[in-house]
């Protein structure tokens, strides 16, 4: 679980999170994303931790059920991918950055179409980067 091989201390459980869904490790940064799992019309917590000492560094929340974390290579950004599906046509989901320094959490196409709203973490791309 760690890249130091420690353990959580006893009783330690992933804290506003509930059941896990969602688990990315970035050893790099020494970081653990985690997503709760799902609940009908509720919002689904992300939290990231520091995969040494277990103290959360970040608590957020997607309006839906999330499928997919993962950590920007270079830059301090936790992608996460969420949505929900009616089982006939209908589609709708959010891809939102999380800064890991600031803690602001918002979405990418907002920044990208020029329209930054007040969530929209300010971050400068390197290009040309595949990933993002």
């Amino acid at each position: 679980m760690t890249a130091s091989g420690e353990h959580p201390p006893e009783g330690w459980a992933f804290l506003g999170v509930g059941d896990p869904f969602q688990v990315v490790h970035d050893e790099q940064r020494g970081l653990l994303a985690v997503a709760g799992a799902p609940a009908h019309g509720r919002a689904t917590p992300v939290a990231v931790y520091d995969s040494r000492s277990f103290v959360r560094r970040a608590l957020v929340r997607s309006r839906f059920p999330v499928h997919a974390l993962a950590f920007h290579p270079r830059h301090p950004l936790l992608a996460v991918g969420a949505g929900k599906y009616d089982g006939g046509y209908f589609f709708e989901g959010e891809l939102l950055l999380l800064d890991l320094e600031s803690g602001a959490m918002g979405s990418p196409c907002c920044a990208l179409s020029g329209k930054p709203n007040e969530t929209t973490p300010r971050v400068a791309y390197d290009a040309p980067c595949e990933v993002c």
